[in-house]
This record gives structure tokens, sequence and C-alpha cells, in this order.
């Protein structure tokens, strides 16, 4: 009967421990249930995040050569109008400064991602309300 309640409705008295022992297992397979939702939870997310990565990955690497070809046409087109040294320090000079701006924008982003599904702090809550309980 894993997975599904049953109503019995029986005017016979029940004993206090069979009572007690109905709601032990009422409990346990709540607190099953919430442990598997959570388990789903966290696999959808880890497989979005993965699938995510992956496509992130190929644009950064295509991102790269094109950013490649860039920096060397500026620093051609630089160079005609002052030595290649200087040219190449220009442009190191600005890709460091779009990186720092790049990083910090990404990293407070970072900051709001929450990888705890909601379902692991309603687990929480009920663990907590049957230790009070039993008390």
């Amino acid at each position: 009967m894993r997975g599904h309640a049953v109503i019995v409705m029986d005017d016979s008295p029940r004993s206090t421990g069979g009572m007690l022992r109905d709601v032990a297992m009422d409990v346990q397979e709540l607190l099953r249930s919430e442990v598997r939702l959570a388990k789903a939870e966290v696999g959808e997310q880890a497989d979005r995040v993965k699938s995510a990565a992956g496509l992130m990955g190929a644009a950064a690497a295509m991102a790269l050569l094109a950013g490649i070809c860039l920096v060397v046409g500026g620093i051609a087109v630089l160079a005609r109008v002052m030595p290649v040294w200087a040219a190449a320090l220009i442009m190191g000079f600005l890709l460091g400064a779009a990186g720092a701006v790049l990083y910090a924008r990404g990293r407070d982003r970072l900051n709001d991602f929450h990888a705890m599904p909601e379902s692991l702090d309603c687990l929480k809550e009920d663990i907590s309300w049957v230790k009070q309980r039993i008390r």
C-alpha cells in the first residue's frame, strides 16, 4: 500500500498504541514522500544546469575565437598610428577592464542562485514538527 492513503471507517474502539502506531506510519510515509520529491527536484535542476552549461561552454569557445580575431584586428588598426607594443597594451587594458566588469556582473547573479528546493525546506519543517510532537 505504499504511496496510497487508506481510510478505514471502523466504529470499534482502538487502542492508544494502535493509533500511535498508525500515526507513526503515516509520518514515516510523509517523510519518505517528501524525500522522494526533494530528490526529483534536485535531479531536474541538475539536468537543466548540465544542459545550460554545455551550451554556454560551446558559446564561450566560439566567442573566444571571435574575440581573438577582433583583438588582432584592433591591434593591426592601432599599429598603423603607433608602435605595435603600444597598440597591444591598449587592447590588453581594454579587454581586462571589460573582463572585470563581466566577472562582477556574473558574481552578482550567482549570489541570487538558490540551490535548495522548496521541498527540502518543507521536509525540515516536518521533521521539527514531529520532534516537537514526540516530546
